[in-house]
């Protein structure tokens, strides 16, 4: 493009954002207000995406409320982390780690974010794993789903866990069969027998 244009006189005008009246493919949907960006962030990229319930919500959020732990945690997440880990409460010594992570923690309506998934209190997380677990796919396949919306600290630990107890798991399981070694007949000469491997991937 550039080899095309220099035949030509060209004159570069800067033209303001308001005065282009076609949207560009650099053109942003701007925010009503810069005001609670991050309340607008979290409306629009957890609660309208997130794969959970209006039911499932008020539970969660109802046992947000009654968890002392989550309850310390959502008041550290909106007054500010201290700046030395000793002058944090010892219960909240498992989320110290992930306050400066990409997707730090975040509260919006009541409810305790990591990134765009959510912190599920103490109480649910064994029903959380049960359903996640209800349709049987194994391991990686229930830590697919988990990780796309809830989280805890030591979330994948107790998945595997969970599912390494699951009886149906165990029995439904997909195992590689082992099979017996198959050895050739000696030959008599060099190159009397030619064989090849093919895989398909």
């Amino acid at each position: 493009m550039f080899l095309k244009i220099q035949k030509l006189n060209t004159n570069i005008v800067y033209n303001s954002g308001s005065r282009m009246y076609l949207a560009d493919t650099l053109s942003r949907a701007y925010l009503p207000s810069t005001k609670n960006s991050q309340g607008y962030f979290e409306m629009i990229n957890v609660l309208k995406i997130l794969p959970v319930s209006e039911e499932k919500n008020e539970e969660i959020l109802k046992q947000t409320n009654r968890d002392e732990v989550l309850q310390l945690l959502k008041e550290v997440v909106l007054t500010g982390w201290p700046a030395h880990r000793e002058n944090l409460p010892a219960v909240l010594d498992p989320y110290y780690s992930y306050r400066l992570w990409g997707d730090e923690l975040s509260v919006y309506d009541g409810l305790i974010f990591r990134g765009e998934r959510l912190v599920i209190p103490k109480d649910l997380r064994y029903q959380t794993m049960k359903q996640l677990n209800s349709s049987h796919i194994g391991i990686n396949g229930c830590l697919r789903r988990a990780c796309e919306c809830f989280f805890w600290p030591g979330m994948n630990a107790e998945i595997k866990k969970y599912i390494a107890q699951c009886e149906i798991c165990k029995q439904y399981s997909a195992k590689q069969p082992k099979e017996t070694l198959m050895s050739h007949e000696a030959t008599d000469r060099p190159w009397e027998k030619i064989a090849a491997a093919i895989c398909k991937h």
